[in-house]
């Protein structure tokens, strides 16, 4: 389990007089801001990094759930606080492909971990379909860029398709992410003209 670090001056009185967290806490990060530290405390804690789990990164580093559950084919998850402010929970549509739901559980994450204002986090914000190329909300595609290198590193993509892991599927494969992903990464590495 994650833990979640913060001081006596995140502590409040409830009605009772209880000492309870705030809900600042909560919104207080561990002190994991960047790619790099994530895939380090991974490594840390026995986490697979290739390719990286990342619902045991989520579960065990962030302390966040994730949840499988049944949506509309056109979205593919979302991120909210639960409604006590104490944890955070990450929707998945559980008829999504194995693979799509890695990018997007990591795509969540990085709402999460990057911060984003809590009106576009806090409540259910449903996920459209996130690596539409029409997709032009700037907070979306930062999301998808965060979600692209912590599961497709540079280096490691670079060195896939110099060894001869070069079509989408084999490094679709290799990463275990979706191929509409490879193509992203593909085009935002300039591999690619267009996704």
């Amino acid at each position: 389990m994650g833990v979640s670090y913060f001081s006596i001056d995140d502590l409040t009185l409830d009605k009772e007089g209880q000492k309870k967290k705030s809900a600042s806490v909560t919104s207080s990060r561990l002190s994991i801001h960047t790619i790099d530290e994530i895939r380090r405390e991974a490594k840390k804690r026995g986490i697979r990094t290739q390719p990286l789990d990342i619902e045991r990164v989520i579960k065990e580093i962030f302390n966040i759930n994730v949840i499988k559950d049944e949506m509309d084919r056109n979205i593919s998850g979302y991120i909210e606080e639960n409604a006590n402010k104490t944890s955070w929970n990450i929707y998945i549509n559980q008829y999504d492909n194995l693979r799509r739901q890695n990018f997007t559980m990591a795509h969540e994450l990085a709402h999460f971990v990057l911060e984003h204002s809590s009106s576009l986090i806090n409540g259910r914000k449903d996920e459209s379909i996130l690596l539409r190329s029409d997709n032009d909300d700037e907070v979306e595609k930062e999301a998808n860029d965060f979600a692209a290198e912590l599961l497709m590193p540079e280096n490691e993509f670079r060195e896939c398709i110099e060894k001869g892991i070069n079509t989408f599927e084999q490094l679709a494969l290799y990463f275990d992410v979706s191929i509409s992903a490879i193509k992203y990464r593909a085009y935002k590495l300039k591999y690619i003209g267009s996704y």
